[in-house]
């Protein structure tokens, strides 16, 4: 049996974060399609602003989920700290590459 905190993190995850993981799927498959490996999205192109408490959430949410599938995913801050983006990478890791 599933566990209440196992099921809210599903609900949040396809409720509050599943139109934004849809949005991000399409722009690293069209990054894929590309022939690149990585992408950035300003997170503030899906009206995420970091310092608000709910947004901070659904963008660790977002993180550990997408570091579960197996991207590489870092935060970036402009200077002035105001736009945020999140960068996803599927580059494998070297050992990986070295077991080919």
């Amino acid at each position: 049996m599933i566990s209440a905190k196992e099921a809210n993190n599903i609900s949040f995850i396809y409720g509050k974060c599943g139109e934004y993981l849809d949005l991000i799927e399409k722009d690293i498959m069209k990054t894929a399609k590309a022939g690149k490996y990585d992408v950035s999205i300003q997170l503030v192109s899906f009206g995420i602003d970091i310092a608000s408490d709910d947004s901070h959430e659904i963008v660790v949410t977002i993180i550990d989920y997408l570091r579960n599938l197996g991207y590489s995913v870092t935060v970036s801050k402009k200077v002035n700290g105001y736009y945020a983006s999140l960068l996803i990478s599927w580059v494998k890791p070297l050992e990986e590459n070295k077991e080919d």
